[in-house]
């Protein structure tokens, strides 16, 4: 979403789904996989959205350790919707 979009015209021409803003591709969808430079992006991504996240499942495949993902999952009130890869 930090891209032109006309970088996605392919994957929409294919079925994909071009929202504006993350909030909104959080709200569109059951599913969210979060890869993002750092646990400070992945907080300021979920918590600067007044989206509900009741449902919704977050793969965080952004760099960090086990703290980080716990504090991070802790801090949003995500338990076991929160699935961290390395």
């Amino acid at each position: 979403m930090n891209r032109t979009t006309s970088k996605a015209d392919q994957l929409v021409a294919e079925g994909a789904r071009l929202v504006p803003a993350f909030g909104d591709a959080l709200a569109a969808g059951r599913l969210t996989i979060i890869c993002v430079a750092d646990y400070q992006a992945v907080r300021e991504l979920l918590g600067g959205n007044s989206i509900e996240l009741d449902g919704t499942m977050v793969i965080n495949l952004t760099s960090g350790n086990s703290a980080q993902a716990r504090e991070t999952a802790a801090d949003q009130g995500l338990d076991t919707d929160f699935i961290v890869g390395r």
